[in-house]
């Protein structure tokens, strides 16, 4: 399972297990069918033993947990964060417009008689 997870071909795995193809065809045709989802399986593990230690009290753990999440969230909600960063808020309007005033603001000033 490892293996098809990392892309072996039937002929590679066949060699670092030591068999001929039509025995590993033979002996784990219902492994090699799953050849598709077998990197996702594997990544699953890897997540949930990774939980798990996080939570036993190892940091560095937790830590690369959260940060393979983050990247998987941030991959499926990246645009709405992103749009979110770019929005200002009343006040922070308010300055950059009084930090910039506009070409015509002279026009803008009502003139007083003399």
């Amino acid at each position: 399972m490892l293996l098809l997870a990392q892309g072996w071909t039937n002929e590679r795995i066949a060699g670092a297990v030591g068999i001929t193809i039509p025995t590993l065809k033979r002996h784990y045709f219902s492994v090699l069918k799953t050849r598709d989802v077998a990197r996702d399986r594997v990544e699953a593990i890897g997540i949930l033993t990774l939980w798990n230690m996080g939570r036993e009290g190892n940091v560095a753990a937790m830590r690369e947990y959260f940060r393979r999440h983050d990247a998987a969230v941030g991959d499926i909600f990246g645009e709405q964060v992103e749009r979110a960063k770019d929005r200002v808020g009343k006040k922070e309007q308010a300055r950059i417009e009084a930090d910039s005033p506009p070409d015509d603001w002279e026009g803008a000033i009502p003139q007083t008689m003399q």
